[in-house]
């Protein structure tokens, strides 16, 4: 899930060959046909949140030349929470480093082992 405002594909270098602008309108086209319930899927976590902001600020890093990271984000879900924890901005301080596990770059998690193989 990336923001309402514009694709998050355009924040990540190796994900900018699947950015589109045009297809990002028409998938929030669709969104906002759908029932409200299951428009609750769509909803960001805390840490998708955290993700999708560290992504933007990498991208402004690196002055990506499309300019997507200068746009203001207005997306409402960033103001609902739904997770137990949810002040996402907290989680950017720490957010890349292996001592915390924030789940973000450099966090890596355990490989699961899946049953009968």
């Amino acid at each position: 899930m990336c923001f309402r405002d514009y694709g998050c594909n355009w924040n990540v270098d190796f994900m900018q060959e699947f950015a589109s602008d045009v297809a990002h309108q028409k998938w929030w086209r669709v969104h906002d046909l759908m029932p409200k319930k299951l428009q609750n899927f769509c909803l960001l976590s805390t840490q998708r949140k955290a993700n999708l902001e560290w992504d933007r600020r990498q991208a402004e890093k690196a002055n990506y030349s499309d300019g997507h990271w200068r746009l203001n984000v207005t997306d409402a879900r960033l103001r609902i929470c739904k997770d137990d924890y949810c002040n996402w901005k907290s989680m950017l301080l720490h957010w890349g480093d292996p001592m915390y596990n924030d789940g973000g770059p450099g966090f890596k998690k355990p490989a699961k082992k899946l049953p009968g193989l």
